[in-house]
Order: structure tokens, then C-alpha cells, then sequence
């Protein structure tokens, strides 16, 4: 039996995020396994990101918007798997440039089995009253 080969390293956190042209001011929760898949949890908004497609459901909307996922870069959030509990920063967009300031609060480490998933959003769990766009 292999069991480091059977896990991963789940770090979830508390966040709020600053900043951008249009002066964002957003707080919520993260799941964030690797680059590619993550859960984040803003109210209205949620996006979950599962090997390679992502899911942006806005709740209030009743509107999912399904794509190819640029992931997440976690480079720019340094010591994100470290000892420490908080974590203060700068973040700036791939795609826009914009940069953001972030705080993570809360930082805790949860081993999961490999084949357990970080989310359990299904689109064809929506009753028919959501719309569902398609952008692959």
C-alpha cells in the first residue's frame, strides 16, 4: 500500500480581496487542492474548478458559465503550504494585469483521499429554471 501516492494536501482559508479597476472589495471561503482544482465560495458567486473545466455559477442569477480553466496561479501566494495561519499580499491577474491585495485567514491543511472530491456541484443537478452556457 502506497498511501502518499492515494492523498493530497487540501488547504482551505477565509479570504477577502481588494483592488482592481473597478475597486473590488469581495470576501468568502477557498478549497484549493492544485491549479486546477479549487472551490471559491463568494456569495452570490461560487466557481468550481475541476481538472481542467470550471464552473461559474452565480446563485442570485440562476446562471452557470462552464469554460476551459486558465487555473489558478499559486506562485503568487507564496508559503500557501506553510506553517503560517495568515497571509497578507499582492495578486495580479494573467489575464487582465490587474493587481489585487489579498488576505488569507485561517489557513488549515486537510489530507484527502485522491478520488474524494473537493466539490459536489453537478449541472445536471439544476432544475430547469438555471441557464447553463456553455463556453468550451
Amino acid at each position: 500500500m502506497i498511501p502518499s501516492l492515494l492523498t493530497s494536501i487540501v488547504v482551505a482559508f477565509t479570504f477577502s480581496l481588494s483592488g482592481g479597476q473597478s475597486g473590488v472589495n469581495v470576501q468568502g471561503s477557498a478549497v484549493i487542492r492544485d491549479e486546477a482544482n479549487y472551490v471559491i465560495v463568494a456569495s452570490p458567486m461560487e466557481i468550481h474548478s475541476v481538472d481542467g473545466v470550471t464552473y461559474v455559477v452565480d446563485n442570485q442569477a440562476k446562471e452557470v458559465y462552464i469554460q476551459e480553466s486558465v487555473g489558478i496561479d499559486l506562485s503568487q501566494v507564496p508559503d500557501l503550504l506553510g506553517s503560517r495561519k495568515q497571509l497578507k499580499g499582492s495578486y495580479t491577474d494573467p489575464a487582465s494585469g490587474q493587481k489585487f491585495k489579498y488576505v488569507l485567514d485561517g489557513i488549515v491543511k486537510i489530507t484527502l483521499e485522491e478520488s474524494e472530491p473537493l466539490s459536489d456541484f453537478n449541472v445536471d443537478s439544476l432544475s430547469e429554471e438555471w441557464i447553463v452556457t456553455d463556453l468550451r
